[in-house]
């Protein structure tokens, strides 16, 4: 016998002995262990039926777009239907929400900012393309209607405004003149009024379009002598005649056809108010802002972002109220600092009163400019809710 072979049974005891050191170790703890191995079968189990349910989830939005009803859970119930024919481009951006759960108190607001997340899904379905609404005419991208009686140029803007908000035609660039003069050519008027007024000086620099869509300094085709504010503020367009096309200042007084001007839209079946390519959710109930919030989520949309003087405008124009006022998706710490509930960036900002508290509201008299002004943000209030147009939750 070899001194190697010598040493086999002792080596069989040792394994035996560390077998038996297992056994009796399981046998002693065998209630933790068998706690913690069904504990990791049941994480594996959970993680794999997380990991199918949002897969599958994923995959039924985009396979069922086809139909989707949005109703509402607080007083009145209403619904909006989506389909395929809705369908807007890929290129809108997601728009984000303001958490439903968070408090949202003047104090909680100043000590905390809150996490934005995804609230509405868009997806790359068919693209639809944009049309005029209120019988408006498309002409290169701008929807224009020409009223060829004469009115002074207060009630002209007046009567644009009864028709989605839209405003006295703006001309920006020397394609869109050229456009407007074939777009009246036949219509046998002299002149007509633009959304254009000058309030000083002599230059297009103190020349401006209405609400607050900017000046006529990168572009005007003012005749000589003009502008000249010893003939009037108010600017008209030339229809006919050897100066056909260009600009002239006249009497606000003065009696003139005019044409109103809207932006397309895309359309959705069972959206009330459409503009821009967003479809409007308006409720007649007071409400705090997160109650608010909460039921615009509810409808795939948050409270309502404003992004221009037009867009101020038409919502003004949907109330078409002696008083009232919404409470709209912004939050204002000061002046000039405006957050979105919905994320959009700032672009537009018509905050003209500061009360205590930083939510805002917008007034919607007849008459005013729309002006917003801040409130406590459980003040109750009517509100308006906004989604793009197609966009499911």
């Amino acid at each position: 016998m070899t001194e190697d072979s010598a040493s086999i049974p002792g080596d069989r005891d040792a394994s035996k002995t560390r077998f038996q050191n297992i056994i009796t170790f399981v046998m002693d703890h065998w209630k933790p262990l068998l706690i913690g191995g069904i504990s990791i079968l049941v994480l594996i189990v959970a993680v794999f039926l997380i990991t199918f349910f949002a897969v599958r989830g994923s995959l039924d939005c985009e396979s069922d777009y086809t139909s989707s009803t949005f109703s509402s859970s607080i007083g009145t119930e209403s619904s909006v239907r989506t389909t395929a024919s809705t369908a807007i481009p890929s290129t809108v951006s997601t728009q984000k929400q303001f958490p439903t759960s968070l408090n949202l108190s003047s104090t909680a607001v100043y000590s905390t900012t809150p996490d934005l997340e995804t609230s509405v899904q868009l997806f790359d379905l068919v693209p639809q393309v944009p049309i005029c609404t209120n019988n408006f005419t498309m002409v290169e991208g701008k929807c224009w209607k020409l009223f060829n009686h004469g009115e002074i140029r207060s009630d002209a803007d007046k009567i644009c405004k009864t028709y989605s908000g839209s405003t006295l035609v703006s001309i920006k660039n020397y394609d869109e003149n050229k456009l407007l003069i074939d777009f009246v050519k036949d219509s046998h008027i002299d002149t007509l009024w633009t959304g254009l007024f000058c309030n000083n000086g002599t230059n297009s620099t103190s020349c401006f379009w209405d609400v607050q869509a900017g000046s006529a300094e990168q572009y005007s085709n003012f005749g000589t002598g003009y502008p000249n504010l010893n003939y009037g503020g108010c600017v008209y367009f030339t229809a006919s005649g050897n100066t056909i096309g260009q600009w002239g200042s006249a009497q606000c007084s003065q009696n003139m056809p005019f044409v109103c001007e809207l932006p397309p839209t895309i359309i959705e079946s069972g959206c009330k108010y459409i503009y821009n390519n967003n479809c409007y959710i308006r409720t007649d109930y007071g409400y705090t802002t997160t109650q608010a919030q909460r039921y615009c989520v509810s409808n795939c949309a948050n409270l309502v972002s404003i992004h221009s003087g037009n867009e101020n405008r038409f919502i003004q124009a949907m109330y078409d109220m002696s008083y009232a006022y919404i409470l709209i998706g912004a939050l204002a710490p000061s002046r000039d600092y405006l957050i979105w509930l919905d994320g959009s960036p700032t672009d537009y900002n018509n905050l003209n009163v500061i009360n205590p508290g930083v939510c805002v509201l917008m007034s919607l008299s007849n008459g005013s400019p729309a002006i917003w002004y801040t409130k406590e943000c459980g003040y109750p209030s009517w509100f308006l809710c906004k989604r793009p147009v197609g966009a499911k939750c």
